[in-house]
């Protein structure tokens, strides 16, 4: 098989190297937005809605790779157990040895516990009016994204063929600069 055969699905399946990717991008999105929209007035006190919203989408589809890989099925991740819950997803991951060298920790958890409340229940991306529970700046929301990111990179089976065919800009930033 070429390392171009192994980015591709087959026969339409879910793979996670492609989840790993689209977190990689969700991820990278998140950056953008937060450069293009984080210092503007309301938001030294928390990022912007968009970016928590891409964040969380980001650590989820990562964790929902590794748990593909572990054995779990799409169906499996859609269900009520997981579907959009981060710390769910987080949990399931660490119990399934994710991050067992203990890269992924307390503080990771912690920010995951933040977002998850609202990320599970569409509140970074639909509207609701009234004030939301506190969120993080983006500095440690992204400090912890790039810990399980960078994590997620080491134990995802083939997540080196996308470094080496160049696949993401982000992936490369991601890996060598932390951002």
């Amino acid at each position: 098989m070429t390392a171009l055969q192994d980015l591709r699905d087959e026969q339409g399946k879910t793979t996670p190297l492609g989840l790993l990717r689209y977190a990689i991008e969700y991820y990278a999105a998140a950056d953008a937005a937060d450069d293009a929209i984080g210092g503007d007035h309301g938001h030294e006190i928390h990022a912007p809605m968009v970016v928590n919203f891409l964040v969380g989408q980001a650590i989820e589809l990562g964790l929902k790779a590794f748990l593909l890989q572990a054995g779990l099925t799409v169906e499996d991740l859609r269900a009520r157990k997981y579907g959009h819950d981060l710390l769910a997803l987080f949990d399931e991951a660490k119990a399934r040895s994710f991050a067992k060298d203990g890269e992924v920790g307390a503080r990771e958890r912690a920010m995951v516990l933040l977002l998850n409340g609202p990320y599970k229940e569409r509140e970074l991306q639909y509207f609701k009016a009234g004030t939301k529970e506190a969120f993080p700046v983006f500095g440690p929301l992204q400090e912890a994204a790039v810990v399980i990111l960078k994590q997620l990179i080491i134990e995802i089976e083939g997540a080196t063929l996308l470094r080496e065919r160049k696949a993401s800009r982000a992936l490369d930033r991601l890996v060598l600069t932390g951002r």
